[in-house]
């Protein structure tokens, strides 16, 4: 029998990209799930405050917990606000997805078969010797981790390397060195490119009609023909950059929401 899980996403800004969060998770994850959303907007998302729905819970983020730093060191915090009042809220919730509100399943999952016979699954990123997950992408067992110091996403100066999100971890993968890790592969940015074969059948496997062909395709060319979303584990489609830190204009920005919105409103 498959478990309900607990899946938990930040939001900064883009909340229109909750309903295609949902709708995605709705159609592919098999398991039911308790969504806890989590909005660390300046001003408050107060259309989503008031959503009435099966297991979603909206959390306001207390605006005065951030230490200063940039875009990184806030999403890195409001992410372990986050993961600490869903655990307090949810005890009995084994099974964890932790999604970056541009990351969307597009294709059929289990939290069973995403975690395998693992403790924790991630999104590898290394600084020199120094490796952790980011907070793209997470799949956690809760029960497997008897030591939770060091358990945080925030960012810091790891063994003399500045780290991104989730550079903390190193020291909590050592604490816990009896867990086993999933470390997370996929499509990077960079790694398609109009012309060059490689990499599109992986794409045509996940999506035999089409679609995520054209969306990447469609990504491409707004990224001088290479691909600037990714494809993690083949079945996240991870859009990068939704809230815009990257300050694309808006010749870059509109057509590429909207190749989005295009995509997974057909799902």
């Amino acid at each position: 029998m498959k478990e309900k899980i607990l899946v938990i996403s930040v939001y900064y800004n883009q909340e229109g990209f909750l309903d295609l969060q949902l709708r995605a998770l709705k159609k592919y994850l098999k398991n039911e799930f308790q969504f806890c959303f989590f909005d660390n907007s300046h001003e408050g998302m107060l259309g989503i405050r008031d959503l009435r729905e099966d297991n979603f819970k909206y959390y306001r983020v207390p605006q005065n917990i951030f230490t200063g730093g940039g875009a990184s060191t806030r999403a890195g915090q409001s992410l372990d606000y986050a993961i600490k009042k869903s655990f307090e809220d949810f005890p009995d919730l084994n099974g964890v997805i932790i999604l970056d509100s541009d990351m969307f399943p597009v294709k059929e999952l289990t939290f069973e078969d995403f975690m395998g016979e693992k403790d924790f699954t991630g999104i590898i990123q290394h600084r020199g010797k120094v490796f952790y997950y980011n907070n793209q992408l997470v799949g956690i067992k809760r029960n497997s981790v008897s030591d939770w110091r060091n358990f945080s996403f925030d960012t810091a100066t790891v063994e003399g390397e500045a780290t991104d999100c989730g550079g903390p971890l190193y020291y909590f993968f050592g604490t816990n060195s009896n867990l086993t890790r999933k470390d997370v592969i996929g499509i990077h940015s960079n790694q398609l490119e109009i012309g060059n074969p490689h990499g599109w059948n992986e794409i045509q496997e996940i999506d035999n009609d089409g679609r995520l062909e054209s969306f990447f395709r469609a990504d491409c060319d707004l990224n001088s023909g290479k691909n600037f979303s990714e494809m993690y584990d083949s079945t996240f489609l991870h859009f990068r950059a939704g809230s815009n830190w990257i300050n694309f204009g808006e010749n870059i920005k509109n057509p590429r929401e909207k190749n989005l919105y295009n995509y997974l409103n057909t799902i």
